[in-house]
């Protein structure tokens, strides 16, 4: 899902619940909750998850996502297909341009 669809569904539960406007786990929790099956919402274990995830007991997924993209910023090894396949794409882009902008000149 886009940015766009992201904004209104966040403003709902910002609208919604004012918990989630001091709290990112908070704000995570109550998304994910509404976009899970109403048949997994009746498991204990799933409840207990979500009350620990409002709660902030899990480290911050926009920290991990940070951590993870330093560490392949830094060592070429640890990087995935995806980061693989942007960068060609990429590459040949960049070069795409400077030979239409020699032949251009």
């Amino acid at each position: 899902m886009k940015i766009t669809g992201k904004k209104e569904i966040v403003k709902a539960a910002l609208t919604s619940n004012p918990k989630t406007r001091d709290s990112d786990f908070m704000l995570i929790a109550f998304i994910w909750w509404q976009e899970l099956p109403e048949e997994a919402k009746k498991s204990k274990s799933v409840r207990a998850f979500f009350v620990r995830l409002s709660k902030g007991d899990f480290s911050n997924p926009e920290s991990i996502r940070r951590a993870r993209q330093l560490i392949q910023a830094q060592e070429e090894s640890l990087r995935g297909e995806t980061y693989k396949h942007r960068v060609d794409s990429e590459e040949k882009s960049v070069r795409q341009e400077i030979i239409q902008d020699k032949f251009n000149l």
